[in-house]
């Protein structure tokens, strides 16, 4: 009986010291795993913004998408900004406008926010250079909203007038490839699902080449079903009548 106290002990023993390296070598592990550790800023204003692009679906962002996310003034907000851009942990696209973060950043606070290490890194198919810059949005709609031209401010305030609900510019992404364009205007009505393109520019070759390029897109998605369109003049302009009516046949009477 004492022999066999004496074994049950000493595996007990045992046991414990084997958890206790279990332990330690759990402990190492995580040091020296940065992926395991409170990322690089977090809690400051600067780590506000890089969890901001842990946090989105898209590769990159416009400063008001980021912005938007925190709880930051535009001082702020502008300060930690530049910062990040110092220290180059984020870039800046002269071209677009828009933020991305360094990947090593980007996933540190992915894996640590809990976010899977699949995240989809969407890619802006840019059919237009000045698609995304976002100093384009200038114009002030009924709802306060800014939007490119004025012709849009017509739209988006006649959809309003009529009681259509709408988002302006709110991705799109492809079902099977990872690209993603911005509509004009989406429209969530009985359950259906519309996009509104405003064509402002048609009478111009160029565009129209690049408008073709982008329908095709929504065919190519799947999308084309759900796609309206309306044009602008050849003076640019456009009628708010012939809004009320595209809207009526292909929304309201859905």
């Amino acid at each position: 009986m004492t022999a066999f106290v004496v074994v049950s002990m000493l595996w007990i023993l045992v046991l414990i010291l084997f958890t206790q390296c279990l332990e330690v070598n759990r402990f190492e592990t995580e040091s020296k795993d940065s992926t395991r550790v409170t990322p690089e800023f977090y809690g400051t204003s600067k780590g506000e913004i890089l969890e901001q692009f842990a946090r989105q679906d898209v590769r990159w962002l416009s400063p008001d998408v980021i912005w938007s996310g925190t709880e930051m003034s535009p001082m702020e907000f502008s300060e930690a900004l530049n910062e990040l851009l110092n220290l180059e942990l984020i870039q800046y696209s002269h071209e677009s406008g828009y933020y991305r973060a360094e990947d090593s950043i980007l996933m540190a606070y992915q894996r640590y926010l809990g976010i899977s290490e699949d995240f989809d890194h969407y890619m802006l198919l840019v059919d237009d250079p000045d698609s995304i810059r976002t100093e384009q949005h200038k114009h002030r709609t009924m709802r306060g909203e800014l939007v490119r031209s004025q012709e849009e401010v017509i739209v988006a305030d006649t959809l309003n007038e009529l009681g259509i609900p709408y988002e302006y510019e709110r991705p799109l992404h492809h079902p099977r490839i990872r690209e993603m364009i911005l509509p004009d205007f989406t429209i969530d009505w009985n359950e259906k699902t519309f996009y509104w393109e405003h064509l402002g520019m048609s009478e111009d070759a160029q565009y129209r080449e690049r408008w073709e390029a982008r329908k095709r897109w929504y065919y190519e998605a799947g999308f084309g079903h759900q796609l309206i369109t309306s044009t602008s003049g050849p003076d640019g302009r456009v009628d708010p009548a012939e809004i009320r009516r595209i809207a009526r046949e292909r929304i309201l009477v859905e």
